[in-house]
């Protein structure tokens, strides 16, 4: 017996070995094999439960082995070949980690190092959901489409899934001759077996495994004009757009525009598009956009516009296929070596889509619209539970959350900052230089940094830049005038708002640029602080005018005010750009969730800026008031701070006008449309306008049938005054257009007023409805955010998320399911705080995410629960006090 038990334990203290030696990779693979092709043959007909296929990886062995680590993700492998020196060698593949798809090769006998084949043949099911290769049906004919990145290529084929190995892709796809199919490079030949059609592809230049793409299905193909000779290209680039079965015409304005925002990357580039050809695809429940290279695909509301889309459309439109063709260089031509680099594609691709739409359609104000997301991301920023641009990654788990506020408009923020800082001419040649040194291949944020070094040619800026994508946290400046006031003494330090546990001391060098408000052209000055203090010499004293802590709006930073410095700033209102104004509401808010700042400061800065001459800096302390009012807990304060919010932008409404017909203001600028819609939003979802919620639900009633003779950028709000009263029949007849309609923006507008509605039962129809198979994940988003921003569904829809958490989570992507969590924005109240991590945490960590997003998300609601238990009392006041003045 003790030999029995003696055997044993030499066994289990040799499989304890074996598994300490040979610890499974949960981040980066084993640099001893390298993947240097891929062919790749698959079998896709959606109307299948399941595809199929063979991968073929050419391979580079850098030394003897006996086991190969790849990965993949729920595939079925029936067979695996290794052939070196024309010998076949069998092998055995297994899926040992199971959350993110880290699978190993075994042989029998050791592997030589130098080249080889590995030869895996595969078989799948398709995703329900935008991961992978998923499917879905559109009027009773089936799709397949691919969303690959960060790490799905692994549910689709096996193979080395990280962004540093970019290999050729010979690519064929089997599919029935019912069907087309596009790739990321154009087709070489179609050659028919029975009732299945092989299509070959060109071999792609390098790519990464994220970035290969298919679409396949009864497609709509729209061949548009090619894109013309430009001074960096000298052939032809092919354009074409797809869609579902009967879109095609969808596609007109995206078809007529899209060259025009090519030429313009190019000439900000300095190179030509980077690939063959250019596709963009549209799919039904995308939910958001993937750069795949040459064959973009899109959620279908960004391209299915029609031929006159609305000004919204026409802005979203240029700023996202801005954003995913920009990454056809930064992202795609050069990849980052590892996910710990992101930054490097999303900022970039961030803030030059941005930059580039602006351009494309001046006065659309999408520099603004950047801008006011960069301010946003501020909040997330400033959360103790945070993370730096450029952070490490050591753990497939993490990669999602790098996916965020921070990745995206922090770093379009910095980059921002920077340029204006060096000057765009400057700036450009680091970004050229990049890209000349590291075409097709990958490259690391120090390679980045390199460059501009080289192009620039001024470290300490280069120094500061690190310091911003290295470190957390936002900078609060305080800046004091002499009392002669001809200079200015600044001082930093990391913004903290009220609750925050956040310990003192982190510091920037930080480019601070100053101007004095006498007049809209009065000229800045900037220092870059590399301490904790620094001056400004003004040349001359500036008289009683304010000042602009951060002049142009371009630092990453927030000011703080008192009641003082914010009056006098809000005194010259007029002689403040866009930027600056959206700046100084950034911080006027923000030094109120400080404690610096009273709440009737907040109110009047509201009323100062809504007559800007800049929407969105018109309307931000607005929003700002709207989610105050979801999150104060006392009924009657609410009512009254809607009372006020209403008081305020109403009278800017009637000013622009509410006709609800489609037409009523087409020969309004495009700024002027856009204002009226964001009004519309908040007069009436908001501030509950009786006079204008009356008119539009008047309307709702009488458009249902045909949705086109509402004006489209009012559409949601209309159709969400329409519900408000609960009425079954039209909230059914909303239903039907969501789940049903062809047209992507009625959908959505659709999602939108649905997660208005406030009445039983049509709530719970609503609430039932999150769970059905057709709906994309932005309109699920949509419709639980609107049901639990509002006091009057929050209880209601969360115990229906607590009673269906696990249906919900499923059905979503799982790169989508740290999006969900914002969904609880508005919580506050340490009892949903609870009910938040015990629905979620489990859930989160049997999918493989990591922690951050939710512990960001309990540190939202609690730094909610802090400031409302410090100011909800002044709030409650202010809005009293505001109500006796309008009474007298």
């Amino acid at each position: 017996m003790r030999l029995v038990r003696l055997f044993f334990i030499l066994v289990l203290v040799s499989f304890s070995s074996v598994a300490a030696n040979d610890a499974i990779p949960m981040g980066r693979l084993p640099d001893s094999v390298e993947p240097r092709a891929y062919r790749l043959t698959l079998a896709i007909d959606p109307r299948q439960a399941e595809f199929s296929g063979t991968t073929e990886i050419d391979l580079s062995l850098r030394e003897p082995a006996r086991a190969i680590w790849l990965h993949g993700h729920g595939l079925r492998v029936s067979d695996a070949v290794l052939v070196r020196s024309g010998r076949a060698i069998k092998g055995r593949y297994a899926e040992v980690e199971t959350v993110s798809g880290v699978a190993r090769v075994d042989f029998d006998e050791e592997i030589a190092a130098g080249r080889a084949v590995l030869r895996l043949t595969h078989a799948a099911p398709f995703e329900k959901a935008p991961q992978g290769l998923y499917r879905t049906d559109v009027a009773g004919e089936w799709y397949a489409f691919s969303q690959l990145e960060p790490i799905d290529a692994r549910r689709v084929f096996p193979g080395f899934d990280e962004p540093r190995f970019k290999t050729p892709f010979d690519v064929t796809v089997v599919a029935d001759r019912r069907d087309k199919v596009v790739s990321n490079t154009p087709l070489v030949s179609k050659t028919s077996e029975r009732d299945r059609v092989r299509h070959r592809f060109v071999v792609t230049p390098p790519l990464p495994t994220y970035l290969v793409a298919f679409a396949v299905g009864p497609l709509d193909i729209v061949h548009g004009q090619p894109v013309p000779l430009s001074g960096v290209r000298r052939r032809l680039l092919p354009l074409r757009f797809v869609a579902t079965k009967g879109q095609g015409k969808k596609l007109a304005f995206a078809a007529r525009h899209t060259g025009e925002i090519v030429l313009r990357l190019e000439e900000y580039f300095g190179s030509a598009f980077p690939y063959p050809k250019l596709d963009l695809i549209a799919s039904p429940i995308h939910g958001l956009a993937m750069e795949n290279a040459g064959a973009i695909v899109f959620d279908d509301r960004y391209l299915l516009i029609g031929a006159r889309p609305s000004p919204e459309q026409q802005s979203i439109f240029g700023g996202v296929v801005a954003h995913e063709i920009a990454h056809q260089w930064f992202g795609d031509l050069v990849t980052p070596v590892w996910w710990d680099d992101l930054w490097l594609n999303e900022s970039f691709a961030q803030w030059l889509g941005s930059k580039i739409s602006d351009r494309w359609r001046p006065g659309f104000g999408t520099r603004g619209d950047q801008l006011a997301a960069t301010l946003k991301a501020m909040d997330t920023d400033a959360l103790r539970v945070g993370r730096p641009m450029h952070q490490r990654i050591d753990d497939n788990r993490q990669i999602i959350g790098t996916f965020d506020e921070i990745t995206y408009q922090k770093g379009a923020g910095v980059l921002a900052m920077f340029e204006s800082y060096l000057g765009e001419a400057r700036f450009r040649r680091g970004v050229r230089l990049h890209l000349r040194r590291h075409p097709h291949g990958s490259a690391t944020a120090d390679d980045f940094f390199a460059a501009m070094a080289d192009a620039a040619g001024e470290a300490p800026v280069l120094g500061a830049f690190r310091s911003f994508v290295d470190q957390p946290g936002v900078p609060f400046v305080s800046a004091v005038l002499s009392d002669d006031r001809s200079s200015l003494m600044l001082r930093q330090e990391r913004y903290r708002p009220l609750g925050s546990a956040i310990a003192p001391g982190l510091l920037w060098d930080l480019p601070v640029c100053v101007r004095a408000l006498s007049s809209a052209d009065a000229p800045r000055q900037c220092v870059l602080m590399t301490g904790a203090a620094a001056r400004i010499d003004l040349g001359a004293p500036v008289g009683e005018t304010g000042m602009m802590p951060n002049a142009g709006g371009e630092g990453y930073y927030r000011f703080a005010l008192d009641a003082t410095s914010a009056r006098s700033a809000l005194r010259d209102v007029a002689n403040l750009t866009g930027a600056e104004a959206l700046a100084l509401a950034d911080s006027i808010g923000a030094s109120f969730a400080a404690g610096r700042l009273p709440f009737e400061e907040v109110l009047h800065g509201a009323s100062a800026l809504v007559s800007h001459q800049d929407r969105t800096a018109a309307t931000r302390l607005g929003f700002l008031l709207t989610a105050l009012h979801d999150q104060l807990r006392d009924a009657e304060t609410r009512e009254r701070l809607a009372r006020r919010i209403d008081g305020i932008y109403a009278p800017a409404l009637r000013a622009f006008g509410y006709i609800p017909k489609a037409g009523a203001y087409a020969g309004d600028t495009a700024d002027r449309q856009l204002r009226r819609d964001s009004l519309a939003e908040i007069v009436v979802v908001w501030g509950r306008n009786a006079e204008v919620t009356q008119t539009f639900a008047s309307a709702a009633q009488a458009t249902l049938a045909n949705p086109e003779i509402l004006d489209r950028g009012l559409r949601g709000v209309i159709w969400a005054a329409g519900v408000r009263n609960g009425d079954t029949s039209f909230c059914s007849a909303l239903q039907k257009h969501l789940v049903e309609s062809a047209d992507a923006q009625v959908r959505a507008d659709a999602a939108y007023a649905l997660g208005r509605v406030e009445q039983e039962p049509a709530a719970s129809d609503v609430r039932a409805l999150l769970l059905h198979p057709r709906l994309a994940p932005g309109a699920v988003f949509r419709i639980l955010r609107g049901q639990l921003e509002n006091p009057a569904t929050r209880a209601s829809t969360w115990k229906w998320v607590r009673e269906n958490a696990d249906a919900l989570i499923a059905r979503l992507p799982a790169w989508y399911q740290p999006i969900l969590l914002r969904a609880a924005d508005r919580f506050c109240d340490a009892a949903e705080r609870d009910a938040v991590q015990t629905v979620f945490a489990p859930r989160l960590a049997k999918a493989g995410m990591d922690a951050l997003p939710l512990e960001r998300q309990l540190e939202r609601i609690s730094l909610c629960i802090a400031l409302m238990s410090s100011t909800e009392n002044t709030i409650k006041a202010a809005v009293e006090e505001g109500e006796t003045k309008r009474v007298r």
